[in-house]
This record gives C-alpha cells, structure tokens and sequence, in this order.
C-alpha cells in the first residue's frame, strides 16, 4: 500500500515540500518494527497488529496512510491537551524557534523560561521567595545531587553540603 501526501491532507508550512513523497506503509512497518522498541506494549503484539502509520494530525484526529482518521485519545501521553497544530501552539513554536531551538538550562537562563516559571509559581499560589521553583527537567537529579529537582531547591555544590 502506498500513501501520498498532498498539501491537503499534510497541514502546516512542510505541506508543499511533501507533496511527492510517497509511504510505502509495509516497508515502513518492517522497518519500524526491526528499528525501533515502542514503550508501553508487548514488542510480539505488533506482528498481529501492526502499528498504525501516522501520515498527519490535527486537533484530537490522526489521520493514517490509508486515509482513515482515527480519534487520538492518548495524544501523545496526555501532553496535547490542546491538541495537534492548534495555532497558538504552532505560532508560539515558530516564534521560539527564530531565536533559538533550545539550550540547555544548567547555568543559563532566559526570558522565556523566566516568565514560564513566573507564572507557574503564580497559578500555584506560591510565592518566588519562597525558596520553592519549578523543576525545568524531566530528568532525575544525578547521584550527586541530595534532593530531588521536584523539590524546588538547587543540589548542593560540589563539595559543599546540602542545607
């Protein structure tokens, strides 16, 4: 089976680049399943059924290479509350990405993610002077570190005893 894209059925900015491309969905498949291990699933379940190949989405709907749409109730684990492409998310993105993609938050910082953290401590109630700050990672502090980032307070220094 093969899919082709077209500006109408891929949305956003790429729409036209792919316009020719084409998904040939059993090569695809095999290839996924000799590739890549998909959390959360029994990796022998994909022989019987296959994963489903995404060609686009938009809203709650993912929309697959033989053209069924699809509603997507887990929306990536929950983090597309708004769901996909919604305009806001997409402008927001956009605007990022024409200062900088992403740098790492270990001993820098930006308006941004100021702000961002502003608002969370506002929305929770809590107080900047608190001592209490969003943890920017969703990474587990390292074995050195004496407390967990979730805590809001900064590990220890090298050398130096946590408070």
């Amino acid at each position: 089976m093969e899919w082709r894209f077209t500006a109408s059925n891929r949305p956003g900015p790429a729409a036209s680049a792919l316009n020719h491309a084409i998904v040939d969905v059993k090569s695809l498949i095999d290839r996924d399943l000799a590739s890549i291990w998909h959390p959360c699933s029994q990796m022998s379940d994909y022989q019987d059924f296959p994963p489903l190949p995404v060609v686009s989405a938009s809203g709650c709907r993912l929309r697959l290479a033989d053209g069924r749409e699809v509603l997507d109730a887990i929306s990536s684990w929950w983090c597309k509350s708004l769901g996909h492409g919604h305009p806001a998310v997409t402008a927001a993105i956009n605007q990022q990405l024409a200062s900088f993609e992403h740098v790492i938050l270990a001993n820098t910082t930006n308006e941004l993610i100021v702000g961002f953290a502003e608002q969370l401590l506002t929305a929770c109630q809590q107080p900047a002077a608190s001592g209490q700050r969003p943890a920017a990672s969703d990474q587990r502090p390292a074995a050195s570190d004496q407390r967990p980032a979730a805590s809001g307070q900064r590990p220890a220094a090298s050398g130096q005893r946590p408070a």
